[in-house]
């Protein structure tokens, strides 16, 4: 996870606030300037910004140009001092880290752009997935978390399944076994030219069986080249 420390003077002030940020294992930039904070949020969209403010003009300063600048991207904002450290929402780290490492599936479907969730249907129904393999379920909420995560440094398919287990409530083992039936099942009765012209992907793609981490990055990125 990575995160961003602006301070007025650069120093670090809140000591239980760098106990949580080293257990949670977060990469943290610092900065003492307001330009080069921008940048750095804009060209690497982190997940946590921490702002240690004397004033509230600088506070109105960077609410204004980062809302200008950072269009839909909107990380979670800390304004700290020595003894706290609370959200933009008046959360504290530790709900925040739950909420990032695990966020509920209807939030991440209120955040993905509608014809991205469309087109994800269309895709998988054109390359003969069925709706009746469990394994469904899960492979369109891994590819879901996948494209929400996008923007994060550090997404990798292993926090995917992780995340797709535990809103399921069962084990990664079941998690990427099913979604291998699944695209096992699919790839035993797919007709590439039919599944090209009908999904829009190259016939060539469906020559070769997929791993199940190349499935779920390739559909990711198709859908997020339409969106």
């Amino acid at each position: 996870m990575y995160g961003i420390y602006y301070s007025e003077e650069n120093e670090f002030i809140n000591s239980n606030l760098k106990i949580l940020l080293d257990k949670n294992d977060i990469c943290l930039d610092y900065t003492n300037k307001i330009n080069e904070l921008l940048k750095k949020v804009l060209n690497f969209r982190p997940n946590l910004i921490f702002l240690q403010f004397k004033t509230k003009e600088f506070k109105k300063l960077f609410y204004d140009i980062f809302s200008k600048e950072s269009m839909f991207y909107m990380p979670y904002v800390f304004i700290i001092d020595e003894n706290s450290c609370k959200s933009q929402n008046g959360e504290s780290l530790e709900e925040v880290l739950e909420k990032i490492k695990y966020p509920k599936m209807e939030n991440i479907n209120k955040n993905i752009p509608i014809n991205i969730l469309k087109n994800l249907n269309t895709l998988l129904v054109g390359m003969g997935f069925s709706a009746k393999n469990r394994g469904l379920i899960f492979l369109k909420d891994a590819i879901k978390y996948y494209v929400f995560s996008s923007t994060e440094k550090d997404i990798t398919i292993t926090k995917v399944l992780d995340y797709v287990s535990k809103i399921h409530k069962t084990n990664v083992e079941n998690v990427e076994r099913s979604i291998r039936v699944a695209i096992n099942v699919a790839w035993a009765k797919i007709k590439p030219k039919e599944a090209s012209a009908f999904s829009g992907v190259d016939e060539i793609y469906f020559l070769t069986k997929p791993t199940t981490k190349q499935f779920i990055i390739d559909i990711s990125d198709i859908l997020l080249s339409k969106a």
